[in-house]
This record gives C-alpha cells, structure tokens and sequence, in this order.
C-alpha cells in the first residue's frame, strides 16, 4: 500500500489553523506545552477546615447560598479544549466506522489527569510532539479506513469515481468532523486538497487526513452568539457538541446537529428534550461511567500490587473484580435503581463474582455476579468500605490512612491539600508491637508533617478495621484496633464542625446525609463537563445545581438533564468579560 503524501495535507492543516485564529480568538486556550492559568488554590490550613472551597449551597442542602438566589449568573474562564484521547477514539469510531483504539495503536501521548479528569484543558494541551503524534495516527488511519476502493466507497456512501462523489462526501463529513456546516473557505480547501490526490480512492484519503488534522476537529472552539460583555449563549452547533461530549462522551450525531440547524437546541427546554434522549441511548451508560470512574480514581486500580509475603491473599485479577464490583455498585445509584446517590456511602450490599466471594468470605454467587448483603458483623458497609476504594489508597506494605483520608477529603468532600513539601521524611518502620496508628501518629507529631496530617490521618482512621489489601481485621499487631475519627471543619447545620465519629458506618453515615458531599458531587461533574476546575465567580452556579441536585431527589440522570439545560451550560463568558477575569485572577 502505497504511503500517504502528507505535504498537501500539511498544506491545508496549518491553513485551517490559521482559519481558526482568525475565526476563533473569543476562545481562550493553549498551542503549546504551557497550560492557563486557572487561578490560586486554597490553602489547606486555611481557618483550619482543610481548605475546603465555599462555593456551594451554603451548608442547608435545602437553601441557595447567601447571595446567590436574585445574583446575576457569573462563570469563570472557558479555554479552548482538545478533544482527550478516549473522546478522539469514540469520535473516530462514530465517523469512520473504526473500531480499534487510534491512541493505543499509534501510541498517542497520555492525557493528563488534572482535578482527576482526562478532559481538563489544562492536561490536554498540545504541544509540537504531540501533533507529530497525531500527524503520523492520522495519517495510518486514513489508509486504514479508505486505502482501498471498496473501503472508500463505502465510507463515502458513493462511487468515488462518480462526478459528485468526493465533492459531496466533503461537504458532509466536514460537517460531521466539524460538528457544524463549512464555510465556503473550508469546503475551498478541502475540495483543492481532494484535488491533490492521484486517485479517486486517494481524493478520499486526502480528505480524511485533512479534516482530522485540522484544529475545527481536534479542538472545541466556542464563539458564542450575542454582546461582547457579561454571559453570551453558545450557538446551536456548540451546544450540541458539549451536550453530545458531556452525555455521549462523542461527537454529536447528524440528528442532533440537525436539530441544532433547526434552532431546536437555542432554548433551556430544546436541551433538555434532546439530553433526556441522549440518556437513553446506550453511549450514556459510556460516558457516566468514563465520569464516575475517574471520580472515583478507579483506574489506580490498574497494576496495584503488593507484597506477597505479608499479603498472601492477594492476586492480581482481583484488582480488576473490585473495579467491576464498584462500577456495578455505583451504577445502581446513579440509573436510580437503588435510591438517592448519596445513599450509596450507606449501602448493606454489594456485589461479587466467584474471586471476591472467596475474598470477601462469603458464599459463592450462583452466577457470574450476584448481589449480596453483608451480615450484621460485618464492618463493610457502601462505597468506602469496598476493596477498590481500599486497595488504591494503601502503600504495598501497610494500608494508608493518609491516602484514604485524602480520598474523602478529595474526592468526596472537594477539599483541596496540597502536595507534601520536599522536606517531608519519609514514614518509618513499625516499631515492636506498634499498631499503624500509632505509627502514623508518630510520624506527624514531627511539625513538618502535622499540618497536613491533621486533617487527612484522622478520616483515614475510620478506616483502620481493613488491611492494605481491603480484608477486615479483628485485631492490629495483636493490639485493639482504634478506629475512631475526626472530620475537621465539617459542614453540619450551616456551621463547620470537627465531626467525632467511629468507624466506616458513622462515617459514611455524616457522608450520606452531607450538604458539602452533595455541593462536591455536582462539583465534580461540573468539572468534568467544562473541562476546567471551579474558581470563585462559579460560585452561585454551583450553589444552583446543588440546590437542584437535591430537588432530584439525587437522580443522577434527572439532574443532569436539568444541569446540561441550565446557563451554567449554555453560556459562556464574553471576550472582554473573560480577559478582566483572568487578569484579576
């Protein structure tokens, strides 16, 4: 098979980038290896309630926060986002058909993790090697889909000797690759790129290598109808590709850029109508999914080991049971079979297939997965007592009550804790009969440690009736287990508290029925659908979604297809609004 002549396509890739720089300058964002500036972060210790960020509902989960009810609705920055690797292999999936992994084949860089999601702007920038990296991916994938005449007739839908034919597979896969129509300088260039080719099957893969290149296709620009000052509204097409993205996890279909033509996706209710399909499709159960287990860093899970000697129960394969058994869990809460979300740090139940029953102690299932409930002398009871959540936040030798406190902290409480400084020893060795709290306690009355250390070691305690491997223990080190706790700076009543409690159920128990664990959920997807971390002036937006997360009775779904119709959604700042902003931060 003949190679690819990349200079026409280069050609008009670095024209499209031009057009895009022209068109597009409303967007703000990054072409190179240096991410924006998404403002300060609090600090841990500042008040002494874990740095935990006000911007939600005040602490009643019943009530707006102050302020915030008749407040205009004011947004952070947008940036202009790339589409991550996971969101590039469903989008080509569903424009050309191709079912293998374009990331993985051509090994595509790594996104980024930041805020614990793939899709944040500041982890998906682009840089000189990784459009190398892209070139040479699109390049093989064009050959791959239409190198031959059979597959270009096909993709095209076409005789791509017919007269027309190339000239009308432009026109629409342009706009299904560019999530709106071309322009009349677009469908210019294309056409003159198509030109380039020495065959008609190569007209096709000219094409493909050109739109793919092109920034209108890797990035998501967002200019906006309206003023030049305060909130503009997205155009149909925009809202339609955040939509498809946020609940599809790819790029929109012709139906709904359709609908978008029509004007059907300009009104609060058009969205919500066209969300609430899209969550009925099978791609929704995807894209929540891809959500929730980077929410809950379930992908730590790949590759976790530890020692054999002092853990011999422990296999690999279980890793991969404990994801499932967590997925399965969660999906429950979240399509709203098993109850509110919340309800889900409560739960008596889980699920098991035949290597976690043996694990866990309990009966085999009589099928692959079976549901369980736990018995009365059990400690495990919901989300934070499952081995997922257990194993990923424990060191290969002992369990961490440092990391499982910053779990909760992190990623269910939205606290923000900065990295241990430099200087920090490491922890040592058990000493004697030595139980690992007392080790740990040891460890941070070193006043380097014990600022940090205060707020995380004392959550994680809870958690001390489990080994690094997620078993439950009766005793630690022969000694009686403590697993008493403290949450400082707790949200209960509208006042923060230094919460008592003892064990994972009197945890998890002030965690279900928390107003700041509601406000984090809704953080959390409110980072994942706009790609950016929340900074101040998201504080009323986030405040309202909260409020209607709790009027959904926490339905997941429910609540989305209100969030993604809401203005938080739909607008975003105006140029002049947003440049002020940034220079205040």
């Amino acid at each position: 098979m003949r190679a690819p002549r990349s200079s026409g396509t280069h050609a008009a890739t670095f024209a499209l980038f031009a057009l895009v720089v022209s068109s597009h300058a409303a967007c703000t964002g990054t072409i190179s290896g240096q991410s924006p500036d998404m403002g300060p972060q609090t600090n841990a210790n500042d008040g002494g309630h874990g740095g935990r960020r006000d911007l939600g509902n005040g602490g009643t989960g019943t009530e707006v926060a102050d302020g915030c009810t008749d407040a205009p609705l004011d947004l952070g920055p947008m940036f202009l986002r790339r589409l991550s690797n996971w969101e590039l292999d469903n989008t080509v999936r569903d424009l050309l058909g191709y079912t293998g992994s374009v990331t993985k084949e051509f090994g595509l860089v790594n996104d980024a993790l930041v805020a614990s999601f793939d899709n944040n702007a500041e982890g998906i920038t682009i840089s000189t090697p990784v459009l190398e990296k892209l070139q040479i991916a699109v390049e093989g994938l064009a050959q791959k889909v239409a190198g031959t005449m059979a597959a270009a007739n096909r993709l095209a839908k076409c005789d791509v000797a017919a007269k027309d034919c190339v000239t009308s597979f432009v026109r629409t896969f342009g706009r299904n690759a560019f999530r709106r129509p071309l322009t009349s300088d677009e469908l210019t260039a294309l056409n003159e790129l198509a030109a380039t080719g020495e065959s008609n099957t190569d007209a096709i893969v000219q094409v493909i290598q050109g739109v793919l290149l092109s920034p209108h296709f890797l990035f998501r620009p967002e200019v906006g109808r309206g003023s030049d000052e305060g909130l503009v509204a997205l155009t149909g097409y925009e809202v339609a590709t955040r939509l498809s993205y946020m609940l599809s996890g790819t790029t929109p279909s012709p139906t709904l850029l359709d609908a978008a033509m029509r004007g059907e996706l300009d009104s609060p209710q058009g969205v919500r109508s066209q969300a609430e399909a899209l969550l009925k499709q099978p791609q929704a159960k995807a894209a929540v999914a891809h959500f929730y287990e980077q929410w809950l860093q379930l992908d730590a899970l790949r590759g976790v080991a530890f020692d054999s000697q002092l853990f011999p129960d422990w296999k690999p394969t279980l890793a991969d049971s404990m994801r499932q058994e967590t997925s399965r869990f969660i999906e429950g809460y979240i399509w709203n079979t098993e109850g509110r979300l919340l309800s889900a740090f409560t739960a008596k139940h889980s699920f098991v297939n035949a290597e976690l029953a043996k694990f866990y102690g309990v009966p085999a299932p009589s099928s692959e997965w079976q549901r369980i409930e736990w018995d009365n002398n059990s400690e495990r009871v919901g989300l934070l007592t499952q081995g997922s959540v257990l194993t990923q936040t424990s060191k290969p030798d002992h369990a961490s009550a440092i990391r499982r406190g910053r779990f909760v902290r992190e990623q269910v409480l939205c606290s923000d804790i900065p990295p241990p400084p430099p200087s920090v020893p490491p922890l040592e060795p058990a000493q004697g009969k030595e139980t690992e709290r007392q080790r740990f306690e040891r460890h941070t009355k070193d006043p380097a440690c014990a600022g940090c250390h205060r707020l995380l070691d004392p959550v994680g305690f809870g958690l001390s009736r489990f080994n690094a491997i997620g078993q439950q223990m009766a005793d630690d080190r022969g000694q009686p287990i403590n697993d008493e706790g403290i949450v400082m700076g707790f949200e209960r009543g509208g006042d923060l508290i230094d919460l008592k409690f003892k064990g994972a159920a009197e945890l998890s128990e002030a965690l279900a029925t928390s107003p700041e664990v509601q406000r984090c959920m809704v953080t959390q997807a409110f980072r994942f659908a706009l790609g950016r971390r929340e900074v101040e002036q998201d504080r009323c937006a986030i405040a309202r979604q909260t409020q209607a997360f709790v009027d959904a009775k926490e339905n997941f779904p429910a609540w989305l297809a209100s969030f993604v119709a809401s203005d938080a959604f739909r607008l975003r700042p105006a140029l002049s609004t947003q440049t002020a902003a940034e220079t205040k931060l």
